[in-house]
């Protein structure tokens, strides 16, 4: 029978059933059904199952009668009986599974596997798949577009994987939805390469053909939204100028905010 390294335990209904048990008998009964679930059943010789039950014989002789209430005749038990009955069934399924997966990934390894038997005529190998990608007149499936195909329709090899890598960066990976439009809109532009170079200078996620090549100010609407480190470099800027400390306060926009677009001070 089966040889199982663990078995299931209803706490509630083994509970249910040894309520009346002392712990000596609680401890010799889970001794005897952990036996009948490694070996299917217990011996015929109660002498063999008071020494699995290890009780001494006046402890055995006290105890014996209600334990074996436990069990049928012949020291039978139906619960162990339906449990190692379930068990085999999922083991049998689960191996059958097993079984076909490996059969299926074997047969699909021969499918492919070269058959050379051929090389002595001077004929190309064969293979048993009838779909071989050894054959010239086969069609081949054109390749799925990629962000990089997109962005090298417009952009060298170099400019297209640093903007790629700009993305990842700024933690908005390129999609080819993504790449697609922006292709597009680097196409618009006399210098594709450039604009890309911009858009990684400045930290931009993606590029809009309707901003101009330099920032005029006076075009809010194409504009790219104000940055921080713009924002703080033209403070310092104007503080170092005006050799003014940190803390003191600056009257008015200084001009070097007012040629930020887009930001309280363009315009």
């Amino acid at each position: 029978m089966s040889n199982r390294a663990w078995m299931p335990l209803h706490i509630t209904d083994y509970l249910a059933d040894t309520g009346h048990l002392t712990a000596a008998e609680h401890g010799a009964y889970m001794l005897l059904i952990m036996h009948y679930w490694q070996k299917g059943s217990l011996p015929a010789d109660e002498r063999l199952i008071a020494r699995i039950a290890r009780m001494p014989t006046d402890q055995w002789a006290e105890s014996r009668d209600v334990i074996a209430a436990l069990f049928s005749d012949g020291w039978q038990h139906k619960r162990i009986e339906a449990e190692l009955a379930k068990a085999d069934d999922i083991i049998g399924k689960r191996k059958a599974a097993a079984d076909a997966r490996h059969s299926k990934s074997k047969s699909g390894a021969d499918a492919v596997q070269v058959d050379s038997t051929s090389t002595d005529t001077g004929a190309l190998p064969r293979t048993k798949n009838p779909s071989s990608s050894l054959r010239s007149d086969e069609a081949v499936a054109p390749a799925k577009p990629t962000p990089r195909h997109h962005l090298e329709s417009v952009l060298d090899a170099d400019h297209a994987e640093a903007v790629i890598q700009h993305r990842q960066r700024i933690r908005k990976p390129m999609t080819e939805r993504a790449a697609k439009m922006l292709a597009g809109d680097l196409a618009k532009f006399p210098d594709p390469n450039a604009a890309a170079d911009r858009m990684i200078l400045k930290g931009w996620s993606t590029i809009d053909a309707s901003w101009p090549d330099a920032w005029p100010g006076n075009s809010p609407r194409g504009s790219p939204p104000l940055r921080m480190d713009d924002f703080l470099g033209a403070v310092i800027d104007h503080q170092e100028r005006q050799n003014a400390g940190p803390d003191q306060k600056i009257e008015g926009a200084p001009q070097a905010l007012r040629s930020i677009p887009g930001g309280r001070w363009s315009g």
